[in-house]
């Protein structure tokens, strides 16, 4: 997924949650705001490309309703991130407004 490309990652995530079953997986792969640097080394304009970075924090806040994150990693010398997300159970998740 390419989600820091989106204006509206929040309208993404309920849409994934909407569409897996109970105690369905999502994996997102997002850099983190600390490769902006190197990445303007070789790709210009990347202020416009990247419209949001998201840290372990800011994905808990963004899916807390809706989402769990069941495993998180940091790869290529912590540049890049991994995030395992688990849609809650249907009871939890019938609070969600869509």
């Amino acid at each position: 997924m390419v989600i820091e490309h989106f204006s509206s990652a929040e309208s993404i995530f309920k849409e994934v949650a909407r569409v897996l079953k109970t105690g369905g997986r999502f994996i997102v792969t997002t850099p983190r705001n600390t490769v902006e640097s190197l990445i303007k080394i070789y790709a210009k304009n990347i202020d416009q490309e990247h419209v949001s970075y998201f840290d372990y924090d800011k994905m808990v806040k963004l899916t807390e309703t809706i989402l769990e994150i069941v495993s998180y990693h940091r790869f290529t010398f912590g540049l890049n991130q991994v995030f395992c997300f688990e849609k809650l159970k249907s009871s939890d998740f019938m609070n969600f407004e869509a």
